[in-house]
């Protein structure tokens, strides 16, 4: 039996190497884990397949299930794979997620109102990322055009389709590990306070959760690069002032909350020297929130992240650095008191790891050509 099953999976491969697969309209990749041992890829097609996956001769990963929406976990590493519905395979697709002497992160916001060009996606793919992470709003919002709204919107996973789908070669080639934003669930529009019936936000973010395979709680995750003493976090932190209200978007941020609770365990784990983390609320309201705890658990990493507002700002205080970064840098600016440098123009932020030496850069960039804007030099914590 164990021989027939041989023969039977090698006849499958020569029939599949003998046919091309037209390649999905949208790829896109995650890390599951909070190891990087693994990726998940993800891929739509038109009608049901079968889910299939090869990285190598004989290497085959599948899902036995019918599906248009796939999803199937590899090991790495990985040099590239092609993807199959059990009749064909599309042409190999390198893999970019495999760092060697260097780490190289982008870091953005507010994708959803930004017009990121062909060409800054060229410039991101010049500077070979193995990563991109995003401090929300990726999508401007879950409902729109199609005439999906309310509860229907909850589970509208259209706009993150439409999202990785328009820039295929970047997210076939590199993970994505997003991070929310109150629009990454806004399922009505807002209106105003005489309108507003019924919530604007979904605060589980049951599309964002169903669409990419994250981490942890999906809305909050850890992903770990050890060879390179990195951490990132990513928590879910966005217009706080509207909890227990129709505009609340994010999960109970209060003391005792689960979420506030999942950070202090996060920041409490030893053993890495830099730790980032991500979210999208205002880096002056972060500290001071729940009395300041999240501000206190911040201190035991390296970095906060932000992507609040429409500007770029690196800022400071008690040892700890701050940094909003904005695809859409036109916008009104909510300064930081402690802030250091303010960038009014579209931009993202790079993120260097050296293996060997341990050391960490950041870079703030222009989107639309790359040139460095701003760069500081961030010791081990």
């Amino acid at each position: 039996m164990k021989c027939n099953c041989v023969l039977v999976l090698l006849c499958m491969s020569m029939v599949w190497m003998s046919h091309s697969m037209e390649m999905p309209r949208a790829v896109w990749m995650t890390y599951a884990r909070s190891e990087p041992t693994h990726v998940t890829l993800h891929w739509l097609t038109p009608h049901p397949t079968l889910s299939l996956v090869t990285t190598e001769p004989g290497k085959i990963y599948r899902s036995t299930t019918p599906t248009m929406r796939h999803h199937v976990e590899v090991p790495l590493p990985l040099n590239e794979y092609r993807l199959g519905d059990g009749q064909s395979l599309t042409e190999p697709i390198p893999f970019g997620g495999i760092p060697d002497d260097e780490l190289r992160v982008i870091c953005v916001a507010n994708w959803g109102y930004a017009n990121v060009s062909d060409e800054a996606v060229a410039h991101w793919l010049v500077l070979r990322p193995h990563l991109i992470m995003t401090a929300g709003d990726n999508v401007a919002a879950l409902h729109g055009d199609d005439g999906v709204e309310g509860e229907a919107a909850r589970t509208n996973v259209k706009p993150f389709e439409q999202w990785v789908a328009r820039y295929p070669q970047l997210f076939r080639s590199v993970p994505v590990m997003p991070s929310l934003g109150n629009h990454d669930r806004e399922i009505r529009p807002r209106g105003t306070s005489q309108t507003r019936k019924a919530p604007v936000y979904d605060p589980g973010a049951a599309a964002y959760c169903s669409f990419f395979a994250l981490p942890d709680k999906k809305w909050c995750w850890r992903l770990d690069f050890s060879d390179y003493g990195a951490r990132f976090v990513s928590i879910d932190l966005n217009h706080v002032q509207d909890l227990n209200t129709l505009l609340q978007t994010c999960h109970n941020w209060q003391e005792g909350s689960e979420s506030l609770t999942w950070y202090q365990q996060t920041m409490a784990l030893g053993g890495l020297p830099f730790v980032v983390t991500l979210n999208n609320e205002k880096c002056s309201v972060f500290r001071d929130l729940a009395k300041g705890a999240w501000f206190r658990a911040s201190q035991k990493g390296s970095l906060v992240i932000a992507g609040f507002g429409y500007f770029g700002e690196w800022s400071g205080k008690e040892g700890a650095w701050f940094c909003n970064t904005s695809l859409k840098g036109t916008g009104e600016v909510y300064r930081d008191p402690q802030s250091k440098l303010l960038v009014q123009g579209d931009n993202f932020v790079m993120l260097r790891y050296a293996r060997d030496t341990r050391k960490l850069k950041l870079e703030m960039r222009r989107l639309e050509d790359g040139l460095v804007l701003f760069e500081q030099r961030i010791d081990p914590r």
